[in-house]
């Protein structure tokens, strides 16, 4: 009995065994097929990257000795050579992502829809702004609006307050002016945010309407002017609340992207629309 039992085992096991090497040979001989990340992957893989300006700003503070400063410790000297040089740098890969854009993003459109968004949200977008690309990157957040009433619509022109390109100013837009130019879009909103706040920042946010448009993005702090980032974070600052992830570090030039909102802990993703 006992030798019937393991011969019976020694047959299971040697079983087993060529079935499990079947197994491998049969999958050696199927290609093993790439996953291609979806856009949301790309985005979030986005939030351990520095912009390429920041980095190419730093580099030149370093080579004349004047790194790990803040913008507003350098001289007016240094700050504008720097500025300058950086500028000539963005206006050619600006120039390379003008191409991009219409060889690959002609048609971006997304999704986004009304449903599940509040006053006071902000929504960040993938709408492959050539500058923004060439300061930052191409897969990741390149505009910044800001919620001014929970939507009833997609066409709901007083649901958004942003820069408009076409119009170069602060103006309001629809969630369909979203939907048919922009490749992505996410809806955040700031953790344990309270009423009171959200008066702050809309009230503050409303009262810029008609400004003109910022082409300085070091210029953050500037109320007389602003770039969609830099209203959405100064309307937040209003309130108490500092939306830019890195404000304290010396690499912040005092620019604020919209990737820089993003990458903010206290600012949690609502909603993906590709």
């Amino acid at each position: 009995m006992f030798n019937s039992i393991k011969k019976l085992i020694m047959v299971m096991s040697i079983t087993i065994l060529l079935c499990t090497c079947s197994s491998a040979v049969l999958n050696e001989d199927k290609p093993t097929v790439p996953h291609e990340p979806t856009m949301a992957e790309r985005v979030f893989a986005s939030r351990s990257s520095t912009p390429w300006a920041i980095t190419e700003a730093q580099s030149m503070l370093t080579e004349i000795g004047e790194e790990n400063k803040p913008i507003a410790e350098l001289s007016d000297t240094v700050k504008n050579a720097v500025l300058s040089s950086l500028f000539v740098k963005v206006r050619a890969k600006t120039n390379e992502f003008e191409k991009i854009r219409e060889e690959k993003y002609a048609d971006a459109s997304c999704d986004i829809d009304y449903k599940n968004i509040k006053r006071g949200d902000v929504i960040l977008t993938v709408n492959r702004n050539p500058i923004v690309m060439a300061c930052d990157s191409e897969d990741t957040f390149h505009h910044a609006a800001l919620c001014v009433k929970t939507p009833a619509g997609n066409d709901d022109k007083t649901a958004l307050i942003a820069i408009v390109g076409t119009a170069d100013m602060v103006a309001y837009m629809p969630l369909n002016f979203i939907r048919k130019h922009d490749d992505m879009a996410a809806v955040l909103r700031y953790d344990g945010i309270t009423d009171e706040q959200i008066d702050i920042i809309v009230k503050y946010a409303a009262n810029q309407i008609g400004k003109s448009y910022n082409t300085n993005f070091t210029e953050k702090r500037d109320e007389n002017k602003f770039y969609c980032s830099s209203l959405v974070w100064r309307a937040y600052q209003e309130a108490d609340l500092e939306i830019d992830y890195n404000a304290d570090s010396t690499d912040d030039f005092d620019v604020v992207f919209p990737s820089d909102i993003y990458k903010c802990d206290k600012m949690k993703v609502i909603k993906w629309n590709e």
